[in-house]
């Protein structure tokens, strides 16, 4: 596999990725190219619990099933950047199976909630990927309390052909609890059980002595 991880301060790098994403979305429409006759279920699933305290971690995988000659693709995510902040992104197994890639990572823009077009391909003249698989990862930090969307955007299916495989699209959510503050009952057996140790260590020194 070959990649490129594209840094949020790197505008260079970012500007020259949407350029070809740009030049490749005019080609798709310029071209007319065709749709492929079957559905693609693009999903993103969580690969723990969904719901996670402030300061904790939830990944995501984005999941392709039944595919047939996946050869390329290409995808965006908005979020609510007050709840969930990204912090990794890295290419899945699945496309790779099927030889060499191109990885092409956007980076998570903190302010306005967005993970840039995404995308990879397969490199030289073969068969694309067919079957059932993860194209990427993606793992988030939970800034502060509420529910935010994952909501998957600009899909983009191409096979070896060119051909455009129509998609199917699973998003996601997140739900950030604030952190759990003890019960009153359960605050004073923990006092409680402290006296009881405090006490225990007292008189056990005043018999030392």
């Amino acid at each position: 596999m070959i990649g490129f991880d594209f840094r949020e301060d790197n505008m260079m790098d970012r500007c020259w990725m949407q350029r070809i994403v740009r030049r490749v979305w005019a080609c798709v429409f310029a071209l007319g190219l065709p749709l492929a006759a079957h559905a693609t279920a693009v999903t993103l699933t969580p690969t723990g619990p969904t719901t996670v305290a402030v300061g904790e971690t939830i990944t995501f995988d984005l999941g392709i099933s039944d595919a047939v000659d996946l050869f390329a693709f290409q995808f965006s995510l908005q979020f609510d950047p007050a709840i969930v902040q990204g912090l990794t992104l890295s290419e899945g197994p699945a496309l790779g199976t099927a030889g060499t890639t191109f990885f092409i990572a956007g980076a998570f823009d903190k302010l306005s909630g967005l993970l840039e077009l995404t995308g990879s391909s397969l490199i030289g003249a073969i068969p694309g990927f067919s079957g059932s698989g993860v194209l990427a990862s993606l793992t988030f930090s939970a800034l502060g309390p509420g529910t935010s969307a994952i909501e998957l955007g600009d899909v983009l299916l191409l096979d070896s052909s060119f051909t455009i495989a129509e998609a199917t699209l699973a998003s996601s959510a997140v739900v950030v609890a604030e952190q759990a503050v003890p019960e009153p009952a359960t605050l004073a057996l923990v006092l409680t059980a402290l006296a009881a140790a405090a006490s225990t260590r007292g008189g056990a020194r005043r018999r030392a002595g």
